[in-house]
């Protein structure tokens, strides 16, 4: 053979061998992450995280009257084809939605984005477990959703006192939260407003846009960034779905981290930005941050808020004999779970913004927990429900969790309610 076509041939070879690795290299990594083969999977589970902060929240968000903010109705949602409904839940029905028939059950999921999601990818495991025992015999199940993004307590309880008040019906609900009330909370501080009022990461980008008069150069500028960035972030989301190749779809996944990063750290940063003064501003948030002084103490009024208003979401049901039950969510940044290299490199994330509230947080929330079983709540602690689990649960370096993990949490729920 001629050493020109001996050349060619060589590096052929060598080309396809080195896409015959990184396919490899993909495959195992996918099979790590969610317990399957990547060419066999189903339309991408694209758990990755909900839009928390930034100028990107008004494509998405909007001011609501009662409990500060809701996403837009009729918002596609492209992970689950499904679109938002006529309160801006995702949900296949409105709301109220009255009961069809006395089979029916009619179970409310309330809290924030990973309640959202667990009405996504975790419900059906939800129902097949429960269906299973006398109780729901020859039921029929109905979940609904009334979960949002970085919805935090009493969100969580002007939602249900709400929807009760128009007539919707409950034979159960559950409550899966704590992350965002410590994780989301300090930011309101940070910006100068109550700790209980609705996310400031979320809330006051609405109320810049509202107020155009404190929105200074600066911050104009910076809602540019954010929103070219979530631009991106979008569009390299969709070709990672698409993608046939596991070599592929790594690639892009790991592009689209990196965006995501930038999109995190650009949204921060946008809430260090001073304002101009609020002048004529037509929305008045509330501004009283001196009833703490240190983190510690921060920490403790916001598990102690959080757990008062889930005794009221209680107290609400229980007049009307509808059990509730309240959980509290697992996290990965207060865990003792043994993390894989690979499942740590997508759900751990050292400069994370959430990561100290986070883990100062969640002690003050397993104290109020034990408070709340003291006075009759059906409280469950579930930060340790991923200890033991051999797959991939954690799907992005803030609190999402991978098919897989949905499915672990709705086991807990469901058998811990069958509990004596």
């Amino acid at each position: 053979m001629k050493k020109p076509i001996r050349t060619v041939v060589t590096v052929l070879c060598n080309l396809l061998i080195f896409i015959a690795l990184a396919e490899a290299a993909g495959l195992a990594i996918h099979f790590a992450r969610e317990g399957s083969l990547f060419y066999f999977r189903q339309v991408e589970k694209d758990t990755g995280r909900m839009d928390r902060t930034g100028g990107a929240v008004a494509s998405q968000y909007r001011m609501q009257p009662y409990w500060g903010f809701s996403a837009r109705v009729n918002l596609r949602v492209p992970r689950k084809q499904k679109s938002t409904n006529n309160y801006g839940f995702v949900s296949e029905v409105n709301y109220p939605r009255p009961r069809e028939n006395d089979r029916e059950v009619i179970i409310g999921i309330f809290g924030g984005s990973v309640a959202a999601q667990f009405t996504w990818y975790g419900s059906a495991r939800l129902t097949e477990v429960l269906a299973g025992h006398p109780r729901f015999a020859g039921r029929d199940l109905v979940v609904l959703n009334f979960a949002g993004g970085g919805y935090k307590q009493p969100q969580q309880l002007q939602i249900l006192a709400y929807f009760l008040s128009l007539g919707q019906p409950f034979d159960l609900v559950f409550n899966i939260d704590g992350f965002n009330e410590v994780a989301l909370s300090p930011f309101n501080r940070r910006a100068g407003i109550e700790p209980a009022m609705p996310s400031a990461t979320h809330f006051l980008p609405l109320v810049d846009l509202l107020n155009t008069s404190t929105l200074t150069a600066e911050k104009i500028a910076a809602l540019g960034e954010i929103d070219r960035l979530k631009v991106q972030v979008d569009e390299l989301r969709r070709t990672r779905r698409a993608s046939r190749s596991a070599a592929l779809h790594l690639v892009r996944d790991l592009r689209l981290r990196r965006l995501e990063a930038r999109y995190s750290h650009a949204t921060a940063a946008y809430h260090e930005l001073a304002e101009a003064p609020a002048g004529t501003s037509l929305v008045a948030v509330a501004g009283n941050t001196d009833a703490v002084d240190d983190d510690e103490a921060l920490f403790r009024l916001l598990a102690t808020r959080w757990a008062e208003s889930s005794l009221l979401m209680h107290q609400l049901l229980a007049a009307r004999n509808t059990p509730y039950v309240h959980v509290l969510q697992p996290n990965q940044y207060y865990t003792e779970r043994a993390f894989s290299k690979e499942e740590a490199a997508l759900a751990l994330n050292e400069d994370s913004p959430v990561r100290g509230n986070t883990a100062a947080g969640y002690p003050f929330l397993q104290e109020s927990g034990t408070w709340l079983t003291g006075r009759g709540v059906s409280f469950y602690d579930a930060t340790g429900v991923f200890d033991n689990e051999p797959q991939a649960v954690y799907a992005d370096d803030c609190c999402h969790y991978s098919q897989r993990g949905y499915e672990r949490l709705a086991e807990f729920i469901a058998e811990r309610i069958f509990e004596p």
